[in-house]
């Protein structure tokens, strides 16, 4: 019994060791992958103790006091949390409807109907095109048409005969400017997901529906739209995770970090930005947003999925 023990274990060991060579090319192709990942996604998780410590540069992460929750009890108690948290919410949620749903489903739907290769080729192109553009141009562009000196927005008002407006000291026009910015730059990008489902669906569908009496949009409500749930299921749970994650690129950059916009644009990122300019006081309180940030996120996840597996289990993530 023991001998055969053994030669089960030895058996097992030369098993494991010729499956590792057998795969050594893969391993060496994911080590860069996992060093990054090491380097960028489990070491910066020590930092995670500045919410729980009163950090100075003299001692270090690991040799600063001890401050319990104070962090989280200021950051509660600061007007900030709940100003970030309502605009991050916001633009966060009308950027998973307008821009992945309504705008990315669209698109696709209208880019299924283009039958000439030339014309498909052209429009496919100009709505991608922004997608590779960076926020810091697409700030000078919203510059150039927002300025009050010569933009083209006020430059057009004076044509119908209205005052000229001071769009960078006016907020509440913002999260509709943000909103259309962001529809502008990305609905191409959105689209290719649901456009890729659109191409697995067999035309036969279309005719035998067509025979049937449905017209475009019956055709569209009955044959396309149920292709396309799988995916919208899982958009809408994977992004759902970062409605509280939008970082400060797009605020900054549409805003010029305008202080009097702050209350329709100040988001998390935003803040984070600011705390950790602020010095060693405000890196806790920035760390302590940034956990409570993932947490809700995790909840928000599980939350979605939970709610998409009643209505069908099967376009359910986990």
């Amino acid at each position: 019994m023991v001998a055969a023990g053994k030669s089960s274990l030895t058996k097992d060991k030369k098993t494991r060791s010729l499956y590792f060579v057998n795969n050594l090319t893969y391993t060496l192709m994911n080590l860069p992958g996992l060093v990054l990942t090491i380097l960028f996604g489990v070491l910066p998780l020590f930092g995670l103790l500045l919410a729980f410590k009163n950090f100075n540069y003299v001692d270090g992460i690991f040799g600063s006091p001890w401050c319990g929750l104070d962090q989280f009890k200021n950051l509660f108690y600061s007007d900030d949390l709940w100003r970030c948290l309502r605009n991050t919410v916001f633009y966060s949620i009308s950027k998973v409807i307008t821009l992945n749903i309504i705008m990315g489903v669209l698109v696709a739907l209208l880019l299924y109907e283009v039958r000439n290769k030339i014309a498909f080729k052209i429009y496919q192109t100009t709505m991608l095109l922004p997608s590779f553009m960076s926020w810091a141009i697409i700030g000078y562009i919203v510059f150039a048409l927002l300025s009050y000196d010569d933009g083209l927005a006020n430059q057009l008002l004076e044509f119908i005969g209205i005052e000229p407006i001071l769009w960078y000291d006016t907020p509440i026009a913002w999260p509709f400017i943000i909103t259309i910015s962001i529809l502008w730059k990305d609905s191409g990008m959105s689209s290719i997901y649901y456009y890729s489902c659109l191409l697995s669906i067999d035309p036969c569908l279309f005719e035998a529906a067509a025979i049937d009496g449905a017209g475009k949009l019956k055709q569209i409500w009955h044959v396309s739209i149920p292709v396309l749930k799988p995916m919208l299921a899982m958009c809408l749970i994977t992004q759902v995770g970062n409605i509280l994650a939008s970082g400060y690129d797009v605020m900054y950059s549409l805003t010029l970090n305008s202080s009097s916009l702050r209350s329709t644009t100040d988001n998390f990122g935003m803040y984070m930005l600011r705390m950790l300019k602020g010095g060693t006081d405000s890196f806790g309180r920035g760390t302590a947003m940034n956990i409570l940030n993932s947490l809700v996120s995790m909840m928000l996840v599980r939350g979605i999925n939970q709610l998409v597996k009643k209505y069908d289990s099967s376009l359910a993530m986990f």
